[in-house]
C-alpha cells in the first residue's frame, strides 16, 4: 500500500492517477460513503492527496515557491550537465542552456499542479482558498518574469543592430 502511494508520486504516472481521481470524484459526489466503501477509491484518494502535497511547491508563498523552483531546477540542471559531459542525451528540463527558466514554472503550474489542484477542490472545497489562490499569486509572479527575460532580451537585440 505504502510502495503503490509512493509510487503515484511519479510524473510518469501523473496523467492517469488524475484521471482516475476525477472519475471517483464524479461518483462520490453523488455518494460520498463511497470514498471508504471501495478500497481502490480509498487507495486513490490517498495516492491523490500524497501525490499534491509533493507538488505543492506552487502552492507555497513567494519566497517558498521560488527557493523551492530553484533547487528542483539546479537538481535538474546537474543531471543534465552530467548527461552532456557523458555524451548522452540532455533530459527534457534538465538544459540550463535551452530551459525557459519562466516558461517552464508556469507549463508546470498549467499541465500538471493546478489541474490536480482543481481536482482535488471539488472533493475539499477549502483547498481553492488555501491553495489554489496561492498558487495563481506564484504564476502571476512567473508571468512577469517572463516579461521581464523577454524585455531584456530585446534591448539586447536593440543594442547589437544599433551597434551596426
Amino acid at each position: 500500500e505504502v510502495i503503490s502511494m509512493v509510487l503515484a508520486t511519479d510524473l510518469a504516472s501523473h496523467f492517469k492517477g488524475l484521471s482516475d481521481f476525477s472519475k471517483y470524484a464524479r461518483k462520490c459526489a453523488e455518494e460520498p460513503a463511497a470514498w471508504h466503501e471501495e478500497e481502490q477509491i480509498t487507495e486513490v484518494l490517498r495516492a491523490t492527496v500524497l501525490h499534491t502535497a509533493d507538488l505543492s511547491n506552487p502552492t507555497k508563498g513567494l519566497r517558498i515557491a521560488t527557493e523551492w523552483a530553484e533547487r528542483c531546477l539546479m537538481e535538474f540542471f546537474q543531471q543534465g550537465d552530467e548527461e552532456r559531459k557523458l555524451g548522452l542525451p540532455i533530459s527534457p528540463m534538465c538544459d540550463r542552456i535551452t530551459v525557459n527558466v519562466p516558461g517552464s514554472q508556469m507549463g508546470f503550474i498549467d499541465f500538471v499542479v493546478q489541474p490536480l489542484y482543481t481536482a482535488l477542490s471539488r472533493v475539499s472545497p477549502r483547498v481553492e482558498g488555501l491553495c489554489c489562490k496561492g498558487m495563481t499569486v506564484v504564476r502571476e509572479m512567473w508571468v512577469r518574469r517572463q516579461e521581464q527575460a523577454l524585455q531584456a532580451d530585446q534591448s539586447i537585440g536593440t543594442r547589437s543592430i544599433s551597434r551596426c
